[in-house]
């Protein structure tokens, strides 16, 4: 049986970190990828094609680190040339660029990744785990996922099956000529769903029970961004596009159109039935569970979406199952930079530490120190 003592899941922007860091302290992993190039999920999202992580190509700093501070999509390596901003010079960047980038990344640095191989169990057992995928089972002392979000976040609202959801509607902004349109969600992708088309729908609602929270305020990255403001002025000004505070109790299909049963958040219980001819779920994402057996079937937090961690990011209740990337932002969710390249490049430096220490008995790389005298 083939074994390592690392055996990293999924090979996109995280994978490819931690692998990069694995490999550079001479470890023994190897990373598994289902598809045949890594970070496919970006061919996909965003669906309008344009990366909310900025790239700023031009700062008036030579430092290096300086720079990092404005390219949120680079990972960290030793080569000076495989930085983000020689893939493109957009501010907000072609996801497909982003791909390009790491398979070069992945390319140049060697990195022990198997495509086309998807894990279709994981399993916990005396002395690790063993990872059961299309091509055999291997061995791993410890196990990294690293798999990105799985598939979307689904909410229970009565008739949500008649909504289309962001990862299969029509990005066409004419498919909504004329209509109105209601938009469940108040995150970046309903935004950037809503902002497409608003110049074509004659009324887009954006509707959810949580108030809408703006980076501009919050200081977060992943809040709604700036960039989609045109939505809110419109707003404001009472052009027949709005954003709803409400709980959405049902949504029936009613002759050609759709009735939705909503109860606003903030207005003592009142009540309402709208009208709409297309509903769009633009609810975000959440983490597939499929993989694991019961025997270590992590457990979730923040409404199932992702899994709940330690301190050093690995599962709350197995040991020797870790996550890294998007997954690995329990612990900070909303206020720091986890859940994204510019902020878990630096996490899986640390990770790679941690494990080196814990299955390889590594002690942390540490510089010298000597005292100087002084007068």
């Amino acid at each position: 049986m083939d074994s390592h003592r690392y055996l990293v899941v999924g090979a996109g922007p995280a994978g490819l970190q931690l692998s990069y860091y694995l490999q550079r302290a001479g470890a023994d992993y190897l990373t598994l990828e289902r598809d045949d190039e890594p970070g496919r999920f970006f061919r996909t999202y965003p669906r309008h094609r344009r990366l909310i992580s900025l790239n700023k190509v031009h700062t008036d700093s030579t430092d290096p680190e300086i720079r990092l501070r404005w390219d949120w999509n680079s990972l960290l390596n030793d080569d000076p040339e495989l930085l983000f901003p020689k893939y493109s010079r957009d501010y907000f960047p072609n996801p497909d660029d982003l791909v390009r980038y790491l398979a070069d990344f992945q390319s140049r640095h060697g990195l022990a990744v198997r495509y086309g191989t998807s894990v279709r169990r994981i399993e916990r057992v005396d002395d690790g785990f063993l990872v059961h995928s299309d091509d055999g089972v291997r061995h791993g002392a410890c196990v990294v996922v690293a798999a990105g979000w799985g598939r979307p976040y689904v909410p229970p609202i009565r008739g949500i099956e008649h909504a289309v959801g962001y990862e299969a509607m029509s990005v066409e902004p004419a498919a909504y000529a004329g209509q109105r349109v209601l938009v469940i969600g108040k995150g970046n992708s309903a935004f950037e769903t809503a902002s497409a088309i608003l110049g074509h729908a004659s009324m887009v609602h954006l509707a959810s029970r949580r108030p809408l929270r703006l980076a501009w305020n919050t200081k977060h990255p992943g809040d709604v961004r700036g960039q989609y403001g045109a939505l809110l002025d419109s707003y404001q000004f009472k052009t027949l596009h709005s954003v709803l505070d409400c709980e959405i109790d049902e949504i029936r299909p009613v002759d050609e159109h759709f009735e939705v049963d909503i109860s606003y958040t903030h207005a003592d219980g009142e009540t309402a039935t709208l009208v709409y001819d297309t509903v769009l779920r633009c609810t975000g994402f959440r983490m597939n569970t499929d993989m694991f057996d019961e025997s270590c079937l992590p457990d979730l937090v923040r409404d199932g979406r992702m899994p709940a961690l330690r301190t050093d990011w690995q599962s709350s209740n197995v040991d020797g199952l870790y996550f890294a990337g998007t997954l690995a932002q329990d612990r900070d969710f909303k206020r720091a930079s986890s859940a994204f390249i510019d902020g878990f490049r630096y996490n899986l430096r640390t990770l790679t530490a941690l494990l080196r220490e814990r299955y390889d008995g590594r002690r942390w790389p540490a510089p010298t120190c000597r005292p100087t005298r002084t007068s």
